[in-house]
């Protein structure tokens, strides 16, 4: 699901404006003015684990006009989406996350095999 623009230099897939290691900003992106449009995306498998404690989604995101804004992190397990509380947008390029002890689609405790089938992203609020 991707319902975001991408901003910046186009990389042609939303996942691609997203997923440096370490994050380039601004230099692609994904954005939305509009409340309530997302992205989730498909994540490299875990590989060598034999358990999972618990997962975090890190989001990297500033805000770019003077109003207020908000996020919230967002997870697919299965076949329901997740909207955690909304996390209030900073002015300067920063890192907010997430942490899910246990798995909210059916509150039972995480698998490597839930995690590779995990989708991750956020949500424009």
């Amino acid at each position: 699901m991707t319902q975001l623009s991408r901003g910046g230099a186009d990389s042609g897939t939303n996942w691609g404006q997203v997923d440096e290691r370490p994050p380039n900003d601004a230099t692609d992106y994904v954005f939305s003015s509009t409340v309530n449009q997302y992205d989730l995306y498909n994540i490299p498998d875990l590989t060598g684990f034999g358990s999972v404690q618990a997962a975090t989604l890190w989001l990297r995101a500033q805000k770019d006009d003077a109003g207020s804004a908000l996020i919230a992190p967002m997870i697919k397990s299965g076949a329901v989406e997740n909207q955690a509380a909304d996390q209030a947008l900073p002015t300067s390029w920063a890192f907010l996350q997430k942490v899910y002890n246990i798995d909210p689609t059916d509150s039972a405790a995480w698998t490597v095999a839930k995690i590779n089938a995990l989708q991750i992203g956020a949500k424009a609020r």
